[in-house]
This record gives C-alpha cells, structure tokens and sequence, in this order.
C-alpha cells in the first residue's frame, strides 16, 4: 500500500499530504474524505483527492454506498465539488460559520474524517464496507498561514506538480490527522464548518524541534468556492457547544470517497 503525498515546502518547511491513500495497490483505489452541504448530493472534498481518478467516484459513510460525479474543481485552493447520482436524505447538513464570528488562534477545533484504512474493511477485492468515522479534537495555531511554496504530490506511485496557489491563506491546527482525512471538514465547537484539511506541515528549526500542524483550506475559500458554482449551504450562528446527539446527526453528513485511479 502507498500513500499519496502532498509535498509542500514552506521557506523551510515541509508538509505532506493526508490523502488520498492509495487502498490497493494493485485496483488503484484511492481514498479520502468529504462532507455533504445540502441535500441535493453535494459534496466538498479536496482537489487532490480526485485529481488522479480515472474510473467511477462512490461515496459511503452516511448512506448506502452512491456514485458521484465531479462538478468542478479548484486546484489553487485545493478545492472540488462531487454531487451524488441521487440526492441524499441525512440527519443534519453541516452548517458553516458566519464569517463575522471569526475564528482566532487557540480556539477548539472538531477534525472528522476516515482517516488510513478506518473507512474502509476489505472482505475482498470486490467486498468494501464503511466502517466508523474518526473525531480527533485539536487547536487553532494560526489563522492565516501563509508562504512561497514549491510543492508536488506524489499520488500513486508518481510525482506530479502541486499548483494550489502560493498566496492562499490557510487554516493552520494542532496536528491529529492522517492519510484519508483530506477533504473532511474542520468544525468548531459548535459543529459548524471552518475549513477542510489539506495537509500535514512539518517545520524545521535550529533552535526548536520539529514542529507538525495540520493545514486545512479556510473557511472563506470553501465559500467562495460554493458561491461561484451556485450551490447552496446552512449558515447557523456558533456559540453553543455541540452536544453529543448533535455530533452524532451531522456526523451523518461527512462521507468516505473513493474512486480507482491511475498513474498516468
């Protein structure tokens, strides 16, 4: 089994991709994570997770396995958009944040996604089941990380360049995530949306040790991005806590995806 690897040099720094994983070598499957924004079958995930499918996209996690298309992606933001070959009915659409209640470094953080093989159990090669979805609690470092990148991602054996933009501003957390987190959402402790997960960043420094966060697309950027494809989302105010059975109903909503792939 490889993993697909997203390098990403920041001055000194290097981060590396969290998906897709590739699940079998030989089928080429890869594998990542997303989330659903409204009940028409739309679903956000990151660019490099599908930028290498070759065959048929499925969607799994919060109903019976789906095939999806590709409506359109963002490679600058590291940003597509899947819809569902039918629409979806789930306990609760994950809402976003209103960006006037803005996030700040410290502030806790929902991570949750189907990360190495927790999305997938293989019975055979032509058997896959979903199995559970992970939450990983985590931190806010910095809101707008920011820096000159040169990057390529390594997705399936093969070295391809990366050409998300180098002026991006980034969602920057406490690392928790793994290969198959990409393109899961990061949440705040209301369980609204705040970003998606992109990547693992390790920097280097003479006088500290090495420093791992996680780098997700900002909330701002996955707007924006809905908004220019006119697809519609909940916006619901933050400042309750989620409870469990909440937690539980827009969990419903975050989906593993999978699709073949191809070294091409």
């Amino acid at each position: 089994m490889k993993r697909g690897l997203l390098s990403l040099t920041v001055l000194a720094a290097l981060a590396t991709s969290i998906a897709p994983l590739s699940a079998d070598e030989e089928n080429k499957i890869i594998v990542g994570s997303g989330f659903f924004v409204n009940p028409d079958g739309y679903v956000v995930t990151a660019n490099h997770v599908i930028s290498n499918c070759t065959g048929h996209i499925s969607i799994h996690g919060a109903t019976m396995a789906l095939d999806a298309t590709l409506v359109a992606s963002d490679p600058n933001k590291d940003l597509a958009l899947l819809k569902s070959v039918a629409g979806v009915t789930v306990g609760d659409i994950i809402s976003f944040r209103p960006l006037w209640q803005q996030v700040k470094a410290g502030d806790g953080v929902i991570v949750a996604g189907y990360p190495g093989q927790s999305g997938i159990k293989q019975d055979s090669l032509q058997s896959w089941q979903t199995d559970k979805i992970i939450i990983f609690e985590a931190k806010i470092i910095n809101t707008e990380k920011q820096g000159r990148f040169t990057a390529t991602m390594s997705a399936l054996g093969k070295t391809i360049p990366d050409s998300a933009s180098q002026t991006e501003k980034w969602l920057e957390i406490s690392h928790v995530s793994a290969g198959g987190n990409s393109g899961g959402p990061v949440l705040d402790a209301s369980g609204n949306v705040i970003g998606v997960i992109r990547a693992t960043l390790s920097e280097d420094s003479i006088l500290s040790p090495t420093k791992i966060s996680d780098i997700a697309v900002g909330e701002a950027s996955v707007r924006s991005f809905l908004d220019a494809n006119n697809v519609r989302y909940e916006e619901t105010n933050s400042g309750t806590s989620m409870t469990d059975d909440h937690m539980a109903e827009i969990t419903d909503s975050i989906v593993n995806i999978r699709c073949q792939g191809s070294t091409n």
